[in-house]
This record gives C-alpha cells, sequence and structure tokens, in this order.
C-alpha cells in the first residue's frame, strides 16, 4: 500500500506542475496497482518518462531507490539513462541522506541536469492535501512582473518562502518563483497574498 501511495502522489505532483500524465495513470486504483505489480516485478519503483504540456523539451523521469544508499554508481547509471532518452529533468526518491561524495557529483551533474532529491517520506505525503495549507499557484514570470507592477513592490519587500519549504519542492519551484496564496476567511471571504521563494 505504502508504494501504491508514492507512485500516486508522485504522478499527482508531476500532473500539478504541467506535465502530461495520463488519466488512467492518475485514476489507477489499488487493485490494478497490484495486479501491474504481479506481472511485473519492479513496477512499483519504475516510473514514465513524462512530457511537459508546455515545453516539449522538458521531458522528466523519476528514480526510487528503496534499499540502500544513492551512491555515485547509481547516480551515475541513471543519469545515463536519462541522458539516453532525452530527459533533463531527474528526480530521485530515497530513504537515506546523500553521502558527500553523492552531494559532490550532484553538483557536477547538475550543471547539465535539473536534478531533484526527495525523501521517500516527502512523496508519501502529500502537503497540498494537508487541511492547514491554503491552496498555493505558481505563477509565470509575466504574471510576477504584472502584479509586481501593479502593487509598486519588489521582490524584497514580499513575504518570503524557503526553497526547502516542501510546497516549493512540491511544485519545483526556483529561487525568485513567485506564489500566489488563495486563503478563506469567514470574516472576509477569500483573500490573496503573494510569496518570494528564496
Amino acid at each position: 500500500e505504502k508504494y501504491y501511495l508514492l507512485k500516486n502522489n508522485y504522478y499527482e505532483m508531476l500532473y500539478r506542475r504541467g506535465y502530461y500524465v495520463e488519466k488512467k495513470v492518475l485514476n489507477l486504483n489499488y487493485s490494478q496497482f497490484k495486479k501491474k505489480c504481479i506481472e511485473k516485478k519492479r513496477y512499483f519503483k519504475s516510473f514514465k518518462i513524462i512530457n511537459h504540456l508546455n515545453d516539449t523539451n522538458n521531458k522528466i523521469i523519476g528514480f526510487y531507490n528503496n534499499k540502500g544508499l544513492i551512491d555515485v554508481n547509481y547516480l551515475g547509471l541513471k543519469i545515463e539513462k536519462a541522458k539516453t532518452n532525452n530527459s533533463n529533468s531527474i528526480i530521485f526518491i530515497t530513504k537515506r541522506y546523500l553521502s558527500k561524495q553523492t552531494n559532490i557529483a550532484l553538483s557536477h551533474f547538475r550543471r547539465n541536469f535539473n536534478i531533484e532529491i526527495f525523501f521517500e517520506y516527502e512523496i508519501l505525503i502529500n502537503p497540498i492535501k494537508h487541511f492547514l495549507v491554503p491552496k498555493h499557484v505558481l505563477l509565470a514570470p509575466d504574471i510576477k512582473r504584472k502584479i509586481l507592477k501593479s502593487y509598486n513592490v519588489k521582490d524584497s519587500q514580499l513575504p518570503k518562502i524557503k526553497l526547502s519549504d516542501p510546497i516549493s519542492k512540491y511544485y519545483g519551484a526556483k529561487k525568485g518563483n513567485m506564489f500566489k496564496i488563495i486563503r478563506f476567511s469567514e470574516n472576509i471571504g477569500v483573500y490573496l497574498s503573494y510569496r518570494i521563494i528564496n
């Protein structure tokens, strides 16, 4: 059941980032998942290469290491696989912290690839479904510029949200991006606020 939840949440995360995830993948139920795991031994930790809806050059692939460390050899093999499949964005899901050597190798590979690291629990717990978390919308750069102009403010004058925040990681946000946050109040109804990722 854990692997089903992980895979489900992973694909939903990509869908919310604007990647094309087929409905049959998003709507896969637990019984169907178990059947596929019987048919294909490694199905629970294999992820499809997915294209972004607005950028045909943006392909993402995920790798789930459910056993040991992500070491330098593992990293190299998976990045070579991503390269072969013309994927420039990679997500690694792991149970353990990365070694110093792996982090050094990561910094090298990040020159050519957009690489994200998630711990297993970060995928198992979907942050946007927590009842205390308001709706976050990651804004396009042109929308951000319009909002800054309309309020006559600079990035530095707005509240911040950390790059390491679970919501920032969930949406694949970058430094300098802006979130629109939608809250509901019984007194004033819906109200908006904005935060800059730093």
